[in-house]
């Protein structure tokens, strides 16, 4: 075999092809190329998590028996809660955040599964649902950034075969994660300020996983009038809901399923969990409350819940006694309000521990 490569040299030509194919696709999933090309800054939250789970271990190694960990699984929405503040308010609660933007069931509930495999103790858990995440376009970035192929081997009969091919895809070439974008590189050639910009978010990013345990707090009040918020509302609700000409929100069964296996999980664990639904604009809750689906989708949550004993918590029953009512957009609370549904949150979890 040997005598025949070196005699046939062209025989070496298909290796050399592979080996620069793979150096080449290689090299566009480098930090160096992606800060030219990469638009999404969702791939940072994603990321970060593997330091927040060493960050985790760190602090369980040191736990007193009479310190409550209490873990946030989310999307954006849980972003900006603060664990100093809630430490303040209840000294025996340490808060770590493992939300990331539109974060799936199946993402959420791989966060818990590997925190658990890891040794930590979970006294309490919060988990964040809204009806965008129970859609299969909601897995997209977790399938491109997240799973590992173990979690995806075991959970196979819950993934469709266009989510494991994506995942394969994903986790096999560099440039079906990070997309050669030439546009946007030579934006930013042109311009340094752009990648300058995409480096202090990522360093912020990592920074909020530093010092404040995966939330990114943040107190100041975005003072956006609300009428704004109709037009919005209507644009936000046809591409969260109506993609593709479809008449109507559809479920993704794979992740009532997920949502389902956390609170077994949790309930397995003896871990405190509470179902936890943010409040957004009312505009855009008015368009959800008048919808063909989420009324249905919201009761079957509810009674899911119930069946397993664990509590929820919706901060649209609490709108009328919320004072601090400002958003960014219309599904994002501003800042500088999360200290008052922060107070919701710890009393809630606060009588539901009184009642265990």
């Amino acid at each position: 075999m040997n005598e025949t490569f070196l005699k046939h040299k062209f025989l070496f030509y298909p290796l050399l092809l592979a080996g620069f194919i793979f150096c080449f696709d290689k090299f566009f999933g480098t930090d160096f190329v992606r800060k030219y090309t990469e638009s999404r800054i969702e791939y940072s939250f994603y990321a970060e998590k593997g330091a927040l789970l060493e960050q985790l271990m760190a602090y369980q190694s040191t736990k007193k028996p009479d310190e409550k960990l209490l873990i946030l699984f989310g999307t954006s929405h849980m972003g900006e809660f603060s664990h100093k503040y809630i430490h303040e308010k209840d000294e025996r609660i340490t808060t770590y955040n493992f939300s990331a933007p539109m974060a799936p069931p199946s993402y959420l509930y791989y966060n818990l599964q590997t925190v658990l495999s890891a040794g930590a103790k979970i006294d309490y858990a919060v988990l964040e649902i809204i009806p965008e995440i129970f859609q299969d376009a909601a897995n997209e970035y977790a399938l491109k950034f997240a799973y590992d192929w173990r979690f995806m081997f075991e959970n196979k009969d819950f993934f469709s075969s266009d989510e494991m091919e994506s995942f394969v895809h994903a986790n096999l070439f560099s440039v079906v994660r990070f997309p050669p974008r030439l546009n946007i590189a030579m934006q930013r050639i042109k311009d340094k300020n752009k990648i300058a910009g995409f480096e202090y978010f990522n360093s912020m990013v990592h920074l909020a996983t530093k010092q404040n345990n995966g939330g990114i707090p943040n107190p100041i009040i975005h003072e956006i009038p609300e009428n704004v918020f109709e037009k919005e509302s209507k644009i936000y609700y046809a591409q969260a809901f109506r993609k593709q000409g479809d008449k109507s929100f559809k479920e993704s069964t794979a992740q009532k399923k997920f949502f389902e296996k956390f609170l077994e999980t949790c309930k397995q664990n003896n871990i405190q969990v509470l179902v936890y639904k943010p409040i957004i604009s009312k505009p855009l809750q008015k368009l959800l409350d008048e919808s063909d689906f989420y009324e249905v989708w919201w009761k079957d949550k509810i009674e899911l819940a119930n069946k397993s004993g664990i509590p929820v918590l919706n901060l649209v029953d609490h709108a009328s006694s919320i004072q601090c009512q400002k958003f960014v957009d219309v599904h994002h609370l501003s800042g500088g309000c999360y200290p008052e549904i922060t107070d919701i949150l710890l009393k809630k979890i606060s009588t539901t521990d009184e009642h265990r």
